[in-house]
């Protein structure tokens, strides 16, 4: 059994490399045989060179910088398909993850015991115990994007669909579901694996405790045009080719509705969001 570890990278070669060398010593670590694929989007900051310099089976695939993350991932996905066995898993893994040392010893555990399920990580805060990262329950019948985050627990627990921070899918299931999803614009692609696997009979499972470290992105601030750039922009969850894509997949029929009820109820929670910022700035002028 071989992990194949796929990886998405653009100017973040400290935090690549950490992440790799970090990886690797929790799977020697757990005996597990392991072996890396990047796809550096067009990095300036020597990424590749870098990374390449490391005395590890990592493989290194240059983009031109205008895959992001999606793409990305399903280039170094499809790299890795074209030699990995049957019993061997294909693992996602972000370039700003820390692993905590024992990560790899605790997911042989679940890996072991359910070999046809996706298994995915929950991450902590820097610093502290807060989630940032792992599954989703969708609350709701109509929205497929409507979840909240899930509290990792003793033992695994069924969600409907995660973050694709540091995920576990076996070969078997990659051919059976397809793969990741490289026509989103960045983002989404990871709950559209995880949507896609409810729908089909996968089993998605959120491993137990956190793995490791991964700080969340901040929200945007700035003006309202700024907030609304990002909102609207390629990282951006309103972005608009992918929300339209992915409503389009997982709800057919109500798409178009829920597609224009995101951009009417972002505009419509701005001057909420306008005013909380206010007292907040005069709370702290007192």
């Amino acid at each position: 059994m071989m992990f194949h570890i796929i990886m998405a990278s653009h100017n973040r070669r400290n935090l690549t490399v950490g992440s790799i060398q970090r990886a690797a010593e929790s799977a020697e670590r757990a005996g597990i045989s392991a072996i890396f694929t990047l796809y550096d989007d067009g990095s300036t900051d020597g990424t590749a060179e870098a990374v390449r310099k490391l005395k590890l089976p990592v493989s290194v695939i240059e983009g031109d910088g205008s895959a992001y993350w999606a793409k990305s991932m399903s280039i170094a996905e499809q790299a890795v398909m074209r030699t990995a066995e049957a019993e061997d898993w294909v693992v996602w893994m972000n370039d700003d993850v820390h692993l905590d040392l024992n990560a790899f010893e605790r997911v042989l555990e679940q890996v072991n015991w359910q070999p046809d399920g996706v298994l995915v990580a929950s991450f902590r805060e820097p610093g502290g115990d807060k989630i940032s990262y792992g599954g989703y329950r969708k609350y709701g019948r109509l929205h497929p994007l409507r979840g909240r985050l899930v509290a990792p627990e003793d033992q695994i627990l069924p969600i409907d669909t995660m973050n694709g921070n540091l995920v576990f899918v076996p070969v078997s299931v990659v051919r059976r579901i397809g793969g990741i999803d490289g026509t989103f614009a960045h983002a989404a692609a990871d709950t559209d694996f995880g949507l896609r696997c409810a729908e089909r009979g996968v089993p998605l499972w959120l491993l137990p405790g956190t793995l490791g470290t991964c700080p969340r992105n901040p929200p945007t601030v700035g003006t309202v045009a700024q907030r609304w750039r990002a909102f609207t922009g390629v990282k951006g969850g309103g972005h608009p080719m992918t929300l339209k894509r992915i409503l389009q997949l997982h709800a057919k029929t109500i798409w178009p509705l829920l597609w224009v009820s995101a951009y009417l109820l972002w505009w419509a929670r701005q001057p909420l969001l306008s005013l909380s910022k206010s007292r907040a700035s005069a709370d702290v002028t007192r």
